[in-house]
């Protein structure tokens, strides 16, 4: 009897640490994992924007130049640079623009998609990594909440819907097609990665030489059918990428240059100035960060414990967990490579080659950033079964205490919040792991590694951070949790928690955090929403303006009235970022610039001289500035070789124009006895 009893308790301990033989539904096939997961993250995500409304994105306003919705003036660098971007965002836009001829559709569209990128590729990762779906939902839930976005590097990270969506894009498709690669789920993989070059081509090549590894060399690459399916779908995936390849080529051929917009000057030296004075995601990255110091210390950690401290259950599922997690701790290894790679060669020598420069490589941290919480759930994952039935009813309530602590806190707006509860977290995860240690031999390992972390911690306190209070304060009870979970190996989980009462919890706390910061979720700058203003204006050149009247807005403030109208707009700052990725047009957005707004990016020496800090950014008084002074003649010059009447300016920079329609924050300005082609009366707009 009693070694009947032994047995089932070795059963049970097996059963309960084991990815592949926990209960139902966890014993489902993976593809009946990804597919739930799926539908029910789809479904949150429209209810996000049912309940935020719909944000603009920045596929509009290439869609409705690559449709023709928008006619912009011969040789402009939005067409060159607009038609020949090889994105399969613009392109699919551009289709569903034609199909429901309503911006605010498509937007709404691709908020959706936007919102259910970040949540249920994360999902799927967990999936990947733990085979748990409930645990899943939590670490979906916890990326809803946006604790991980204090460790974005100089590109920005994005929970929900924002303007700027192809990075975002970009970076969510490499880490699912690596979820995929690593779940097994061969078809969906093998699509995934065939297209990913149309998705972001910057992010394909980062993401390929691992792929490449792991699908020759890993014991889980896909063989004989398997290996038959995943070439199909890759091919198939490959087969839109090259399409979209022939469909750029096609749009690319019609553009020219031509006067105004055909400028000079040496395009390597205008490249250079902008990229060193204004492009603020190709400065030169700060080690001493969260983004570039933590992110990967904490990436590698948690990785390095997983491997070492897996569940003692020798046999195959247990390895293959190990081996996952070795993998992805191989492509964490590739990017950080070429993340200070790329950091040693610009203090040593200077700007990379223009390649490597388009390619940000400062921005690929964020690919770790975004599996923090995925790695950090998947500890708790791990020993959340070795907990007796005291010790798990404890680590249930100290769990909901730090998920409600940081849903108060995201839903009151405290600043830093958020990533207070990731800390929490952490210190809960590391203090559960501390006290599960394997062996002496991985006592030693593990003390080291929280050593560093401490260090590096309250280094952060001396300088800047007080991130060490939180994670003092979820590891004291993990350490705590720990001692009551610790057990013999003939007594074990059973006594736990059962699994459908986790589950449950689990759910219920993701479905909170969800609710939370949906309903605290702000919309953003205005340019990201259509505008009363914006409106008055959509009528007011329905009715005086040709259906190709072009509109000067300023460099900054975004305005956006392109999507917003369906009117060109002759510049802005995104304009001038053409020059971050296609150095070939340096000509044309040189002298549009310099005429438009007075900056000379062929001559470094005015831009240093007229702006503080010799950096030419965004709160340059020179952008105003040079409107300011401009006088009526000098407009009226600009607008006879440049073919526009109507200039957009902040309110509280007037101009020496005529005003059309004024608001606090925008005014519009007509240029009178203007040479360009007087609008056909009741001409109309094309939104």
């Amino acid at each position: 009897m009693r070694a009947s009893s032994y047995r089932q308790a070795k059963f049970l301990m097996h059963m309960s640490s084991s990815p592949r033989e926990v209960p139902t539904p966890t014993n489902s096939p993976i593809g009946a994992l990804f597919a739930r997961g799926a539908l029910l993250w789809a479904l949150v995500a429209v209810v996000q924007v049912l309940v935020n409304g719909v944000v603009l994105d920045e596929v509009l306003t290439p869609a409705q130049i690559i449709a023709g919705v928008v006619q912009y003036p011969d040789g402009h660098p939005n067409i060159a640079y607009y038609k020949g971007v090889y994105s399969l965002s613009h392109y699919v836009a551009a289709g569903l623009l034609l199909l429901f001829h309503n911006v605010n559709a498509v937007a709404a569209l691709y908020d959706v998609l936007f919102y259910f990128t970040t949540t249920f590729t994360v999902f799927a990762m967990t999936v990947a990594l733990t085979r748990r779906p409930a645990w899943a939902h939590l670490s979906a839930g916890l990326t809803s909440a946006g604790i991980f976005v204090g460790f974005q590097g100089l590109y920005p990270l994005y929970v929900f819907p924002d303007y700027f969506s192809n990075g975002h894009l970009g970076t969510y498709a490499v880490i699912l097609s690596v979820a995929l690669l690593l779940a097994r789920s061969w078809r969906g993989a093998g699509f995934l990665v065939g297209i990913l070059p149309g998705i972001h081509l910057a992010m394909a090549a980062v993401a390929f030489p691992w792929m490449v590894l792991f699908l020759g060399w890993a014991k889980s690459r896909p063989i004989g059918a398997n290996r038959r399916s995943f070439v199909r779908f890759l091919l198939v995936g490959l087969g839109f990428a090259l399409v979209l390849a022939g469909l750029v080529a096609f749009e690319k051929s019609g553009a020219r240059s031509v006067a105004p917009y055909d400028g000079t000057g040496d395009p390597a030296a205008i490249y250079r100035n902008f990229t060193i004075l204004s492009d603020a995601h190709r400065q030169l990255m700060v080690p001493r960060s969260l983004g570039y110091l933590l992110n990967p210390l904490l990436f590698f950690t948690l990785g390095g414990l997983l491997v070492r401290f897996r569940p003692k259950v020798s046999d195959d599922s247990s390895r293959e967990a190990a081996s996952r997690i070795g993998w992805l701790l191989g492509f964490g290894a590739i990017i950080w490579t070429i993340v200070y790679g790329a950091y040693l060669y610009r203090i040593g020598i200077g700007l990379m080659p223009t390649p490597f420069e388009i390619l940000m490589p400062f921005r690929f941290s964020n690919f770790t950033a975004v599996l923090l919480i995925p790695l950090v759930v998947t500890v708790l994952a791990t020993h959340w079964s070795r907990f007796t039935e005291r010790g798990a009813g404890l680590g249930l309530a100290v769990l909901a205490l730090i998920l409600a602590a940081g849903a108060i806190g995201l839903g009151r707006g405290q600043d830093g919040a958020p990533l207070h509860t990731f800390f929490a977290l952490l210190g809960f995860a590391l203090g559960i792991t501390w006290m599960f240690r394997a062996s002496r031999a991985g006592n030693s390992m593990l003390g080291v590694a929280l050593l560093a972390l401490v260090a590096c911690v309250v280094w952060f306190i001396l300088h800047e951070r007080r991130e060490l209070i939180y994670l003092a304060a979820g590891a004291l009870p993990g350490i705590l949790l720990g001692v009551l979970g610790q057990t013999t190996a003939e007594d074990v989980s059973h006594r736990g928690a059962p699994a459908q009462v986790m589950a449950g919890i689990l759910l219920v706390a993701s479905i909170g955090l969800v609710v939370v910061s949906i309903s605290s979720a702000g919309r953003g700058d205005t340019f990201k929403t259509v505008s009363p203003f914006d409106r008055q204006v959509s009528e007011w050149l329905a009715l005086h303006g040709r259906t190709d009247e072009p509109i000067l807005p300023p460099m900054l403030p975004l305005s956006k009235l392109q999507p917003k109208t369906g009117h060109p707009t002759l510049g802005d700052w995104e304009t001038l970022y053409i020059l971050a990725y296609v150095p070939g047009l340096a000509g044309p957005v040189r002298g549009l610039v310099r005429d438009l707004y007075g900056m000379d990016y062929g001559d470094s020496a005015q831009l240093t001289r007229v702006c503080p800090n010799r950096r030419v950014m965004p709160n340059c008084p020179a952008w105003n500035d040079a409107w300011q002074q401009r006088s009526a003649a000098d407009w009226r010059t600009l607008s006879r070789k440049y073919r526009f009447r109507l200039v957009l300016a902040n309110s509280h920079t007037p101009l020496q124009l005529s005003r059309v329609i004024e608001s606090p924050r925008w005014t519009l300005y007509e240029i009178k006895d203007s040479a360009a082609t007087p609008p056909s009366p009741g001409g109309g707009s094309t939104r």
